[in-house]
């Protein structure tokens, strides 16, 4: 899989899904704060094979040579999408024709060409060689079923825009480029969980100087760009009123994370709420995203590690899953993981370079910052 956090990768459920407009939406107000790309990908199931559009087709397919073609816009088709893109304003646009067993070889041939630069692109079937910072899916109102090649990458879109004419919702204004990625501000809740006592550590976590704050403001900076609200677990607000964010205290003080987990989702605004502890200086984005995707139709998301362990503290939780919170403790058990199997949860299962980075000790500090941080 290639990892491109400079890619915004748009699909579509069909046809006239209002792809097109949400791709030069996006170019145009990236192109007044600095450059950025468009890209059209067209992935070719069969040679010689029907239309996958139906009827006798554009001839796109058929006047393929070779397993891929790359070819730059230079604004001789105005009306078709990669003429669009070009005059909304994006620097390049290139359109790669590509057989599907040869997509991931097309892919990098693209982003070879673009470099660095942020990329918008069109095209469902890549996002089964290629993990973009964000993966968008373009739906018409009316629309309510999707194209083979839409569905198969369902279960990879971040997001769903719904377009009724005119406009979409959620707001194209939810997805910015950061400078190093695109990000998009969801509707869902981020909590840091900052009750911890730091025993082994032998000093406060949350106020570690990272990148020349506070750890635990280093981390909210991070998860800012990606959801519409923050709040801090805590029974010691005042300790935490210098980052001007929402803290909620337990309910039940003493009870440990489980307690302070159903707390902060009573008091979420969302129902999706991402839960991570204060020692994880560096929130993948990535795995973020992974981790909302996988808890649709479950309570929660939890990475898993090699060794079986489960991580509690940098998982997605439903609002609905207080209630089985509060179940577990009013039982008097207090281990996060007593809940699991009381309700649907999704696993996701990490390598062990997709770690999340834990600064537990002085000695994992030591080497967080030999690392440059």
């Amino acid at each position: 899989m290639i990892r491109a956090p400079h890619i915004l990768l748009l699909g579509a459920s069909g046809q006239n899904q209002g792809k097109s407009t949400l791709a030069c939406h996006l170019i145009g107000r990236q192109a007044k704060a600095g450059p950025v790309v468009g890209a059209k990908i067209t992935t070719i199931r069969e040679r010689g094979g029907e239309c996958p559009r139906g009827g006798e087709g554009c001839g796109v397919c058929g006047s393929l040579e070779g397993d891929w073609d790359l070819s730059e816009e230079l604004g001789e088709n105005p009306g078709k999408d990669t003429g669009r893109m070009l005059a909304a304003g994006a620097e390049q646009v290139f359109w790669l024709r590509v057989c599907q067993g040869h997509l991931e070889e097309g892919v990098r041939a693209l982003l070879h060409l673009v470099g660095d630069r942020p990329l918008v692109c069109e095209g469902n079937s890549p996002r089964l060689v290629l993990e973009p910072s964000l993966f968008l899916v373009a739906r018409d109102r009316s629309n309510l079923v999707a194209k083979p090649s839409a569905a198969a990458v369902r279960e990879h879109a971040d997001e769903t825009f719904v377009f009724d004419g005119a406009g979409f919702e959620p707001s194209p204004d939810r997805i910015l480029w950061s400078g190093e990625r695109w990000t998009f501000r969801r509707e869902a809740t981020a909590v840091i969980m900052a009750g911890g006592a730091s025993r082994r550590m032998g000093r406060d976590k949350s106020l570690i100087e990272v990148d020349g704050q506070p750890l635990i403001a280093h981390i909210a900076a991070r998860l800012r760009p990606h959801f519409d609200e923050i709040l801090v677990s805590s029974n010691d607000p005042d300790k935490y009123s210098f980052l001007h964010l929402p803290v909620v205290a337990d309910t039940h003080p003493g009870q440990g994370p489980l307690r302070g987990i159903a707390s902060a989702l009573d008091a979420a605004r969302h129902s999706r709420v991402f839960v991570t502890a204060t020692d994880i200086p560096h929130p993948d984005p990535f795995l973020v995203a992974s981790l909302l995707r996988r808890q649709r139709g479950h309570l929660a998301a939890v990475p898993r590690y090699p060794s079986g362990y489960l991580e509690p503290l940098f998982a997605v939780y439903d609002k609905g899953f207080g209630a089985v919170a509060n179940q577990v403790l009013a039982e008097g058990e207090r281990a996060v993981r007593a809940t699991f199997d009381r309700c649907s949860v999704a696993f996701l299962d990490l390598e062990e370079e997709g770690e999340p980075t834990n600064l537990n000790t002085p000695e994992d500090l030591r080497r967080f910052r030999a690392r440059g941080q």
